[in-house]
């Protein structure tokens, strides 16, 4: 969580998000790091048409990151 990789993901909003009511959404309108990881649900068309995965970044370190700062730049929204 946020207390233990704020840089990462303090985004989320931990408190806020366990508040919300379970019918509602709510929109991560500002992403504080270009840390942040945050897990995604893409249909299989946008993401092999409008945002190429890096294959550059096999195995471990910085491949979520490129991705969702790659999806951020073509104006996906995080929910």
């Amino acid at each position: 969580d946020g207390r233990h990789n704020f840089n990462g993901h303090s985004s989320t909003d931990y408190p806020e998000w366990f508040k919300q009511p379970s019918h509602e959404i709510r929109e991560l309108t500002c992403i504080r790091s270009n840390r942040y990881e945050p897990y995604v649900v893409l249909e299989k068309e946008h993401l092999e048409s409008d945002t190429p995965y890096d294959e550059a970044f096999e195995g471990y370190g910085k491949n979520k990151i490129q991705f969702i700062m790659q999806l951020r730049a073509n104006g996906y929204r995080f929910y």
